[in-house]
């Protein structure tokens, strides 16, 4: 009998295929089923980040064998359930080839110098600090580079005052951190305040690195110059008026077409290579 698959994460944009590639397991669902014998079919289930996933959670599903994320990150998954989970953590061959986070940064900093910034900045010569000098943060150096920047960066080992001067002496701040103990609230209150009044901040990591409440003050105040958040608490029309030096996008820098169509077929290869699928049909490429 043909598993069932159910997907709880967001398809993303650009993708019309992205039920028929996974249909490969089984017949794909949105929604968990609420009979049982349907619940007994769910071999394999689909999450991102906005679902966590714990052993309370797993435990309506008695058959499944697989939790497929396309996430590098999996804090939103308990350590060491009983099942397999794949996911893109660790998958640098893969992951240096899906850029468009770096490039919704370089966006970013050209809105928030060319729009935002009146009069308009140049940006060749200018320092942009980059927190977090992982796989995204070794992309948008070498984007800043090309752009005629000025590098500084901050890594997990290295002295605070390193982060500390980096955020007094950087044009342009943009953070690409893991999610977790280290670096929550990272970027305070008291760092946001070492900040240039000429300096703009970009978060396209985690919400939870950054005091939100100390930069909606820091930009209402014109303490810095500008923000773009494109991972945020914050809610539209939350604070009212909102400053006019604030971009809020709604957590699509990594949802341009060619970077979600390449990482569900690369999904969808990871699982087919675990054998626990024999007898499937050959998905759409």
């Amino acid at each position: 009998m043909k598993s069932i698959v159910v997907n709880l994460a967001n398809p993303g944009l650009g993708d019309p295929l992205f039920y028929e590639r996974w249909s490969y397991f089984g017949s794909v669902l949105s929604f968990i089923p609420q009979e049982l014998s349907e619940l007994n079919k769910v071999k394999l289930l689909i999450v991102d980040q906005y679902t966590g996933v714990d052993r309370k959670f797993i435990s309506k599903f008695p058959n499944l064998k697989i939790i497929a994320t396309p996430t590098t990150g999996l804090t939103h998954i308990e350590d060491r359930l009983p099942v397999r989970t794949i996911s893109l953590k660790g998958e640098r061959v893969f992951l240096n080839k899906i850029t468009s986070v770096s490039e919704f940064t370089v966006m970013s900093i050209l809105k928030l110098a060319k729009d935002i910034s009146n009069p308009p900045q140049k940006i060749a010569g200018k320092t942009i600090g980059i927190v977090g000098l992982g796989r995204l943060g070794h992309l948008v150096r070498k984007a800043a580079k090309g752009l005629g920047m000025r590098i500084l960066y901050y890594e997990k080992g290295m002295d605070n005052f390193a982060l500390d001067h980096l955020l007094a002496t950087s044009h342009f701040v943009t953070l690409h951190c893991d999610e977790n103990p280290t670096t929550k609230n990272l970027i305070s209150r008291e760092r946001i305040a070492l900040m240039r009044p000429t300096s703009f901040l970009i978060n396209t990591s985690r919400p939870s690195v950054l005091d939100e409440p100390a930069l909606m003050k820091a930009l209402s105040s014109g303490r810095i110059a500008g923000a773009a958040l494109d991972t945020s608490n914050l809610q539209f029309g939350l604070y009212n008026p909102q400053p006019k030096n604030l971009i809020i996008t709604p957590h699509i820098a990594g949802r341009s077409i060619e970077d979600r169509v390449a990482t569900c077929n690369f999904l969808v290869n990871k699982v087919k290579a675990t054998g626990e699928f024999p007898h499937g049909f050959e998905p759409i490429t």
